[in-house]
């Protein structure tokens, strides 16, 4: 049976007693870290807000403080099976009730009933290695509830902790196992951590490159969406009610994140805000929007364009809609990561997802002409939508009597049956959007509800949101025989210029506008209409999810990279991020480099560029010469006594670490890490001569009690005892060396030879080959 990690310690001889740590109370106080950070992790998956992370953490600090450190409070063995008992039918409970909903949470929640249990007994070393396997558990389930940007943070920090935990694990398994005192002084205790936590962060930092570089086949395992597939974010299906739009602008949550490209492969901002369109709705009865749909045509996967001005758009985008795509108009080519070409719909132009894609997190990558007028490929052209006699009825369709009332409201604006098509688009634009009769809210209120709801709009409320523009808009130019749709999308974004330019377009951002068939009958082309009052749509917009703009930007990048790099990170995307740039700069490297040796005049059978070969040489030559030279300038700063001192000062903090980690570097630039190691010899023929006498360091040893054994057996040798001084300054010259970063000057490397080389001459002549020190 386990027995209690004991209390009882001795202190240090001439310690302060105010400057002492009990070691297994940080222990402790690090497990619970790791449990607090786990816990947090799992809650991010939570769809109720019981404070589980509080209440853990909370539980934590009492136990710490009670528990493990005054021992005033403890459950008593003879509760223990009870409060098991009472823990499983709670566990039954819920797992029952949440069965057919989530099974895999009420587990999480099982482990967490159990560690607040085990924070209140004495603690035995399995409950220790109980609670940091259920914390690992708990990371797990989390994985499985959440892909938020805040739960890889904390998984980081978990894992940097886990490492802390085992590295101190040892530390207590050692003081036990060899009763050594369980109190030191706070300095020492802190440095250990410090160096423990260095290390936990390298490991880390490999663990990541590891990450990105290793090969990998299909698709990551965090795919899953916020969204449930089958499901519809509110405003992108082929029904909608006039209105629904609007329960989505009040959502900060990301949709996706674009990056912009010109035609020459230059990052592009537009001047004003893309648009990009998402789902065309034809048909309108009742307040209610239905998109017509069609069979949809692959569009090509990538093309040239013979000089034609493009945008091209790399797009991330969320889980929002089965098949419904977004980007800029007119689409003329576009493909997945993976190379499937994405399809546009036949009657309504709208960017569709190929069936062979599976539903969840796309990355896909389309070109736009820069020209509305150009059309899109695989989509009715404007000439045919509007001479073909069903399409162009169902793009001027307004149901009876709705289409008098409008055409009285045209009226009274001065539009006439003899106005052109672009004078009825220009001033009803205009009303809607200039004249200051209207004002963009997004609160909506009924005042007529006998009358349609654009009619009730435009005559009794005189505000709403982007949809009541744009339907009140397409409406009035159908009642003037104008073909028109309504079109549900994005404006706009967040521009971000942190470590790559790129658009973060919100839910908030979601936007109606109107495309129309205007034109003579020989040069009939659609046309972006957006009737919404530009500055009352930004100051809403001001108020959704408002925090500083660094902050905003820094947010947005961190969530992009976690992403891009973790959430969606499979093989396509590490050819594309890791491999595909790799390869193609060795490739263009080798290029170069041949085009550069053959070029010129033929000589010979082959057709090598001498010249070329001069200028190579001269320049290897040269950075040859500068590496010698700065190596022979780093290398007085290596040996520095200042830089020496400055690191001895600063102890073991993370300024010490810091300073250590300098000289490590400057002496590995300049060679003296080989001469470092090297000097680390003499420990070594040190050992080694004492054994050849039978004093062998035995396993459990430090060197520090390798050296005062040997002390004590040279102060019984009459020729040894005036070296018993040796074995510890070997040892310390060892310790400054291996862990203190202090390296030996030439002097102090030749004094300390001698004594290691006096040390083994006094053995030779002591005792000689036959005899023992033991």
């Amino acid at each position: 049976m386990s027995t209690p990690l004991s209390y009882a310690v001795a202190m240090p001889r001439g310690a302060e007693p105010g400057r002492l740590l009990d070691v297994r109370l940080v222990f402790f106080a690090t497990v619970y870290a790791l449990v607090s950070v786990a816990t947090f992790c799992m809650w991010l998956g939570e769809d109720e807000a019981f404070p589980y992370p509080w209440l853990v953490l909370s539980a934590a600090l009492a136990a710490l403080v009670l528990t493990d450190g005054r021992q005033l409070l403890a459950i008593p063995p003879v509760l223990t099976g009870w409060l098991a008992l009472g823990v499983l039918a709670l566990f039954a409970w819920e797992e029952l009730r949440e069965w057919q909903f989530d099974p895999v949470m009420p587990l999480g929640h099982l482990l967490i009933y159990l560690e607040l249990s085990f924070f209140f007994h004495r603690k035995k070393a399995w409950y220790l290695w109980a609670m940091v396997f259920m914390s690992f558990l708990q990371v797990v389930i989390a994985a499985l509830h959440s892909n938020k940007l805040l739960f890889g943070v904390l998984l980081a920090l978990y894992v940097l902790l886990g490492l802390v935990t085992l590295t101190q694990f040892l530390v207590v398994f050692e003081l036990e196992r060899h009763g050594r005192p369980g109190v030191v002084p706070a300095r020492r205790l802190a440095g250990a951590f410090s160096q423990s936590l260095r290390s936990a962060a390298v490991i880390l930092g490999i663990a990541a490159v590891l990450f990105l570089f290793i090969p990998r086949h299909g698709q990551a395992p965090w795919t899953q969406s916020q969204i449930v597939p089958g499901t519809h974010l509110s405003g992108f299906d082929e029904q909608i009610q006039l209105g629904q739009l609007g329960q989505i602008l009040e959502n900060d949550d990301e949709v996706m994140t674009v990056r912009l490209f010109d035609e020459m492969g230059h990052s592009y901002k537009p001047a004003d805000e893309p648009l990009w369109r998402g789902v065309a709705l034809t048909a309108y009865q009742a307040g209610r929007w239905r998109r017509i749909t069609g069979l949809g045509r692959p569009l090509a996967a990538r093309k040239e364009y013979d000089g034609t001005p493009t945008i091209r758009q790399e797009i991330r985008l969320q889980h929002l809609h089965r098949e419904i795509l977004f980007g800029m108009r007119p689409v003329l080519a576009g493909a997945t990561r993976d190379g499937t070409p994405l399809e546009l719909g036949q009657m309504d132009g709208t960017l569709i997802r190929p069936d062979s894609v599976e539903p969840g997190t796309l990355q896909y990558t389309i070109d736009s002409a820069r020209d509305e007028r150009t059309e899109q490929p695989g989509e009715y052209t404007a000439r045919v939508s509007a001479q073909e006699s069903g399409w162009r009825r169902r793009l001027t369709q307004v149901p009876e009597p709705l289409r008098g009332q409008l055409r009285e409201y045209n009226a009274s604006l001065g539009i006439s049956d003899e106005a052109t098509s672009e004078e009825s688009c220009g001033t009803l634009v205009a009303h809607l959007r200039d004249s200051g009769l209207f004002t963009y809210t997004l609160e909506e209120s009924v005042v007529d509800p006998s009358i349609d709801a654009v009619l009730d709009f435009l005559v009794n409320r005189k505000s709403g949101h982007c949809e009541y523009f744009a339907s009140s808009l397409a409406l009035m130019l159908r009642a003037q025989n104008v073909p028109a749709r309504v079109v549900n999308g994005f404006k706009g974004g967040d521009w971000n210029e942190l470590l790559g330019k790129f658009y973060v377009v919100r839910q908030k951002h979601a936007h109606s506008w109107v495309e129309a068939i205007v034109g003579p009958p020989n040069d009939l082309h659609w046309v972006t209409l957006d009737p919404t009052p530009v500055q009352g749509r930004q100051r809403v917009m001001a108020r959704v999810g408002g925090r500083p703009g660094l902050v905003r930007q820094l947010y947005d990048m961190s969530r992009n990279l976690w992403a891009g790099y973790v959430l969606n990170y499979n093989t396509n995307e590490q050819e594309a991020t890791v491999y595909g740039p790799l390869r193609q700069f060795f490739s263009d490297a080798s290029d170069a480099i041949r085009a550069a040796a053959h070029e010129g005049p033929a000589i010979g059978n082959g057709s090598f560029n001498w010249r070329a070969a001069a200028v190579a040489s001269t320049a290897a030559a040269t950075a040859l010469t500068f590496l010698l030279l700065a190596r022979r300038l780093l290398r007085p700063w290596s040996a520095s006594p200042v830089l020496e001192a400055r690191t001895r000062h600063a102890g073991g903090g993370w300024r010490g670490g810091w300073l250590a980690f300098v000289r490590r570097l400057l002496a590995l630039l300049t060679g003296r890490a080989r001469s470092d190691r090297g000097a680390l010899a003499f420990y070594e023929k040190f050992v080694a001569a004492l054994e050849r006498h039978g004093l062998t360091k035995q396993p459990a040893w430090t060197p520090r009690q390798f050296a005062r054994h040997a002390a004590e057996a040279f102060t019984q040798a009459p020729r040894l005892a005036p070296l018993a001084g040796v074995p510890d300054e070997v040892v310390d010259c060892l310790y400054r060396v291996r862990f203190g970063a202090r390296m030996l000057s030439e002097t102090e490397s030749e004094r300390i030879g001698e004594r290691v080389r006096a040390v083994t001459a006094a053995l030779d002549q002591a005792n000689g080959r036959r005899r023992s020190l033991g």
